[in-house]
């Protein structure tokens, strides 16, 4: 069984803090190098056969303070879910009034504003205590559950919740593993009008955000429409590095006027929700147009795309999205050459203090099985990069060199300066226990630095 991995942080109200993050929810970070990350599954690694997958339509007003009282309601959330205390499918995330992706993304390296509650026995089989935030959920049917309050430690450490904050409900099936369903809704005022969020039954094994983000790629001109609404940038010319989702859409040609490209990441997972309709992010009121062949940016497109215009006052941001993004123009259309990220898991971090070998002409060998020094990495076409070794280098550069295996696919690569090469690998080789049919050693070398693991589909670990 591969390890479940859960990108979130564990509130806790000793020394231990939270340590890392992946988009939108989650409670015991582990912690991920690089641009990706994803939610976790309670109890499995991605999506397994259930009875059928839960999916949330609409979650109550959500006010602030211990108590809120939300109704959660959907298709498919199973029965006997009720609990006052911690729970594997049920999880609340608080991310405060300016929380991002890109601060997910970044834990640990930035400050973040977000915490957990709910948080089941799960994050435990990272090695982290679940969170201490607790919750009242008294009731759980098929089609509506119900969560009066938080529990113990509510209010300790900043674990509060206040008007303006963005919260995300996260619902997997009561009994049977699951992927998620989350909605991201905005805490409001009790006395505030509004009958709640209606949600775009959004469904996750990992975070939205699979590739891109965040990055500053060039000043720009910006170019208007009519009434100063600001325009999708030329191809080539994106101010902001592109996202790339799970579902294999994108968010594009990203133009910013008074804006930055935190704020560019956080409207386009709304982008991502909303799929060509209008809608509302991080203060942000967002409208489309479908576009298609003929328009100014079709040549980057296959079909049909939306061109979104999100404003907040004077502030603006606008981007193409899309689910049929030609990822060969990306270089050129995103301004950047980096491609977009491919892990769906695991990664980062540092498994054991390990013995390197080495074979001929110092060449660093994987690390035998169960004794890999960095986290495995599983990308999102099923593949993985496995007992990994580093000799001068660390995990987050193994890590980058990883992203090259899965797309040079067993043939030689270059990438974070390093050269990497392949040795096809089978039946009765050192590491055939851990895979089924072909897998490849790889070798990758910078000087006297050297990051060695095993690349292949069919990972059995």
């Amino acid at each position: 069984m591969l390890p479940t991995f859960s990108p979130a942080r564990h509130a806790h109200s000793g020394p231990i803090r939270h340590m890392l993050a992946a988009v939108t929810i989650g409670l015991g970070l582990v912690p991920v190098a690089g641009a990706a990350a994803i939610l976790w599954s309670a109890g499995s690694a991605g999506a397994v056969t259930a009875p059928c997958q839960p999916h949330i339509t609409h979650v109550s007003k959500f006010p602030p303070g211990k108590a809120p009282s939300v109704t959660v309601t959907g298709t498919c959330f199973g029965t006997s879910g009720a609990f006052n205390g911690d729970s594997d499918h049920f999880r609340i995330t608080d991310l405060g009034p300016k929380g991002t992706i890109s601060e997910l993304e970044n834990a640990g390296k930035i400050q973040q504003t977000w915490w957990n509650a709910c948080a089941g026995s799960t994050d435990a089989i990272n090695g982290y205590s679940p969170n201490v935030v607790t919750c009242d959920v008294p009731s759980w049917t098929n089609t509506s559950i119900t969560f009066r309050s938080f529990g113990s430690y509510y209010g300790e450490d900043g674990w509060v919740v206040r008007t303006g904050d963005k919260i995300v409900v996260q619902v997997w099936h009561a009994t049977s593993p699951t992927s998620a369903s989350w909605c991201l809704v905005n805490v409001a005022a009790a006395s505030a009008p509004g009958a709640g969020t209606t949600c775009s039954s959004v469904v996750v094994a990992g975070d939205p955000v699979i590739g891109g983000g965040s990055k500053e790629l060039n000043s720009g001109t910006d170019h208007f429409g009519a009434n100063h609404k600001l325009l999708p940038a030329p191809l080539g010319s994106g101010q902001c590095q592109y996202q790339e989702f799970i579902d294999s859409s994108y968010q594009a040609q990203i133009a910013v006027f008074e804006a930055n490209c935190t704020e560019a990441d956080a409207v386009g997972i709304g982008a991502f929700q909303a799929r060509g309709a209008a809608y509302r992010s991080d203060g942000f009121a967002c409208t489309a147009s479908a576009a298609g062949a003929g328009s100014e940016w079709a040549s980057a497109w296959v079909g049909t795309y939306y061109v979104y215009d999100c404003q907040a006052g004077a502030v603006q941001v606008a981007f193409n999205w899309g689910p049929h993004y030609d990822t060969s123009g990306q270089s050129s259309s995103s301004g950047t050459g980096g491609g977009g990220g491919v892990i769906a898991g695991g990664g980062g971090g540092s498994g054991n203090g390990g013995t390197d070998y080495f074979g001929p002409n110092h060449t660093l060998l994987p690390a035998p099985l169960g004794d890999g020094q960095c986290t495995y990495q599983e990308f999102s076409d099923k593949s993985y990069q496995a007992q990994i070794a580093v000799d001068g280098a660390n995990c987050t550069q193994a890590d980058v060199v990883g992203i090259g295996a899965d797309k040079a696919k067993g043939a030689a690569y270059s990438a974070g300066g390093f050269t990497c090469k392949a040795a096809r690998e089978g039946a009765g080789s050192e590491w055939a226990k851990a895979w089924t049919g072909t897998y490849y050693a790889y070798d990758c070398k910078a000087g006297s630095e050297q990051v060695a693991f095993n690349w292949g589909a069919d990972y059995s670990y």
